[in-house]
């Protein structure tokens, strides 16, 4: 599978998690899961800006230019993955930290 593809599957993996976390937790009053929301809802935006053309852009051009994507949106979810378990919810940051683990992986293989 190239980076593009990778980086996509990426993308919608985030999207899809972020989707039912919201449904999970949309209503919540706690502050540290709305944060933890939100967190999780910029590193989803960050990911989809490059989505569509990741494709596009020369391979030899791919590493500059989805390094930083990728770091920004592993730290919005990383910050979403503390709240998670500062609120409790272990399952959740486990979850997170999985995407995390994408991320590295993707990064490495830049």
């Amino acid at each position: 599978m190239s980076i593009s593809d990778r980086y996509r599957a990426l993308s919608d993996d985030v999207s899809r998690f972020v989707a039912a976390q919201k449904k999970k937790f949309g209503e919540s009053e706690d502050p540290t899961l709305k944060d933890a929301l939100k967190a999780l809802r910029k590193g989803d935006e960050v990911l989809l800006e490059l989505k569509e053309s990741v494709g596009e852009i020369p391979r030899i051009r791919l590493e500059d230019q989805l390094t930083p994507v990728l770091l920004k949106g592993h730290n919005n979810l990383d910050r979403g993955r503390l709240q998670f378990l500062e609120a409790g919810e272990e399952a959740v940051a486990a979850e997170v930290w999985t995407l995390q683990q994408a991320i590295y992986r993707l990064l490495n293989d830049l």
